[in-house]
């Protein structure tokens, strides 16, 4: 028999790849989140291999895949708050506590990073795409996590009968605390930290700032550099205006308590305003009202009762639902009604002139608009450079600040496409990335770099920079492993993300089968792409911080993921490589200085200069021109 038929697997099930194969028959297979070449290396060369077995190509279904998220997203969950939730919305629902309650919900983020949602949709987006480039008979999902067993279950396919099957590979969804353990372990940790934090804080100088000065919002020590140390640097704003000062809400309580002494040190030293010291006892206290606890799990237990959401094939209203739950249950809502009341009455006291922050929309970000607005103006600084798919950036109906600024181009024309005036919004430079403004003042010899980083003239130095997100390190080592096989010699170097410096389990599985570079633990990423001949990638700004030194970015998107840092909209100035083959014929062509190679360099400056901006030009000195340029105007 000739019958076609899907096996979706949401892991490296070699198992129920087996059992499937077995009756004789041709079976597509969709890997959700996975990669066929770290598959066919980690796991199932052999069950991978005949007639039976073919692997759907996921750069095939991922265009189309991305449009339904996204189309769904906007369309979907960006209303939400007018869900109705018994006789109400869910907006007028949670206005008994704050008014602007429901845009510090993760949800209301849109992102794909702080809750599942995106990628969960991405993966029901992959199957139906399957699905329409293909009629199957039958269906089999192998998956242990309930979220798509119960999402499969609601499929009207077409004909096609679904049926799920349990999987050993992929982990499971895990038991889940009860509905009032999260409410309260989520209230009462966000009281806890601002006890602890403003007891940590009661002997440490609070740092004289002057009225109608700039203000930057920070996370500490979540966005700090060497936070304890004499060069303590914020990441996103290392060279603020000469006259600026920060806005600190500390976060890591017991961290901050074993530290106090050199975190106040800290504080006075960089002009660092204590925010938790501006939250009322009462405003906290608050969290943990009978009455608050009853009516969230009220309207917890009522937002399943609500219209159906259908996405595609599948009904997603389980899925929705359960991201709400978790957002109006977890700890983000709680801190940031308190940063919200903190900003409002530092703001009142202290007078500046503005209020910046580090802009990726996220809920704490619209805390610091809410608590502004009406007592000082505010600015959010788009550092990135990523486009249509990073969702949060093209929500229209959260609150925004009165001002956007941004390091290039890019970033002001993204704006502008998203609703804000063209007057609004400034450019400032690179404020990120003050060490590379820094470097390009004082190069360095390439040539010694390299005997530094133990690279032999004639070998390539590829730097590889993975991601956060495991199933992206897997895909990139998988597709690296397969392009260098026969590449010849190659030296490779390892830099993890900031925010998960230990690498992950799939990186520490692959790092044991490439000629690494024995490279010393002081020389800085900086030196290694001015050495390098290559960066391997994730979506990131890293590969126009390369461009500037000199080395070409290699950006590896993986598209059984949802790509929210893509950037696809560069390929003028690098390559973008989507499995194996692609990033074997861009490494070629870099080698040899093809004319690709050379095409693209010759692209670099204007990408830069659209990207990063200024490279050139002090940084505090753009940033106090982008904000006198702009009008002031307290949010009303």
């Amino acid at each position: 028999m000739n019958r076609r038929r899907l096996l979706v697997l949401d892991g490296y099930d070699v198992g129920a790849l087996r059992r499937a194969t077995e009756d004789g028959d041709r079976w597509d297979v969709l890997l959700l989140r996975g990669s066929e070449a770290w598959f066919r290396w980690q796991a199932a060369a052999a069950e991978c291999e005949g007639d039976t077995v073919h692997f759907l190509d996921p750069k095939a279904l991922a265009p189309g895949a991305h449009e339904r998220v996204r189309t769904f997203v906007f369309d979907a969950v960006e209303p939400l708050d007018a869900r109705p939730v018994g006789r109400r919305s869910l907006a007028a629902a949670l206005e008994g506590e704050l008014k602007t309650s429901w845009w510090f919900t993760e949800t209301s983020e849109l992102g794909p990073y702080r809750t599942p949602l995106v990628f969960q949709l991405y993966d029901l987006a992959m199957i139906d795409e399957a699905m329409a480039a293909q009629r199957y008979e039958t269906i089999i999902v192998a998956t242990s996590a309930s979220w798509l067993a119960g999402a499969v279950k609601t499929a009207a396919a077409g004909g096609a009968v679904f049926q799920v099957a349990a999987s050993g590979a992929a982990a499971g969804d895990g038991r889940r605390p009860s509905r009032a353990v999260r409410y309260w372990r989520s209230a009462l940790g966000a009281i806890f930290s601002l006890v602890t934090i403003r007891a940590a804080a009661a002997a440490w100088r609070r740092p004289g700032v002057r009225p109608r000065t700039p203000a930057v919002f920070t996370f500490y020590p979540a966005w700090w550099r060497d936070p304890l140390g004499s060069g303590a640097d914020e990441r996103f704003f290392s060279d603020p205006p000469e006259d600026g000062w920060f806005l600190c809400w500390l976060h890591d309580p017991l961290w901050v308590w074993r530290h106090r002494r050199a975190i106040g040190s800290m504080v006075e030293r960089r002009r660092g305003v204590v925010l938790q010291r501006y939250v009322r006892l009462r405003e906290a206290l608050a969290l943990c009202s009978p009455v608050r606890f009853a009516r969230t799990l009220r309207l917890v237990a009522e937002l399943p009762n609500g219209p159906r959401l259908r996405f595609g094939s599948f009904d997603a209203t389980a899925l929705v639902v359960r991201d709400l739950e978790r957002s109006l249950l977890g700890g983000e809502r709680f801190q940031d009604e308190l940063v919200a009341a903190a900003v409002a009455r530092a703001a009142a006291r202290l007078q500046p002139a503005w209020i910046v922050y580090r802009a990726e929309f996220q809920p704490s970000e619209r805390a610091v608009v809410l608590g502004a607005r009406g007592r000082t103006s505010t600015a959010g600084f788009l550092h990135y450079p990523f486009g249509r798919n990073y969702l949060p950036g093209w929500g229209r109906r959260q609150p925004r600040p009165d001002a956007m600024l941004s390091c290039g181009e890019i970033g002001r024309a993204h704006a502008a496409e998203a609703g804000w005036p063209r007057e609004r919004i400034a450019l400032c430079g690179p404020q990120r990335h003050a060490g590379l403004v820094k470097r390009l003042a004082a190069p360095r010899d390439r040539a010694s770099l390299r005997r530094l980083c133990g690279a032999e003239a004639a070998r390539p130095l590829l730097v590889v920079a993975p991601a956060i997100v495991q199933a992206d390190t897997e895909a990139l080592f998988g597709a690296l492993y397969a392009a260098l096989d026969g590449f010849g010699p190659y030296r490779l170097a390892v830099r993890t993300h900031p925010n998960r410096p230990c690498g992950d389990a799939a990186l520490a599985t692959a790092l044991g089968v490439f000629e690494l570079a024995e490279v010393p633990q002081h020389v800085s990423l900086y030196d290694l792409l001015d050495a390098a001949d290559a960066l391997v990638t994730i979506g990131s700004t890293l590969a126009f911080e390369a461009m500037a030194l000199g080395c070409m970015p290699i950006v590896f998107e993986n598209p059984s993921t949802y790509a929210a840092t893509s950037l696809s909209d560069f390929e003028d100035a690098l390559y973008v490589a989507r499995d194996a083959a692609q990033l074997r014929a861009a490494l070629d062509e870099i080698r040899g200085n093809a004319p690709g190679a050379r095409r693209r360099r010759a692209g670099w400056t204007d990408a830069i200069r659209r990207t990063l901006g200024d490279t050139s030009t002090p940084l505090a000195g753009q940033m106090t021109r982008a904000l006198a340029g702009l009008p002031l105007r307290a949010a009303g």
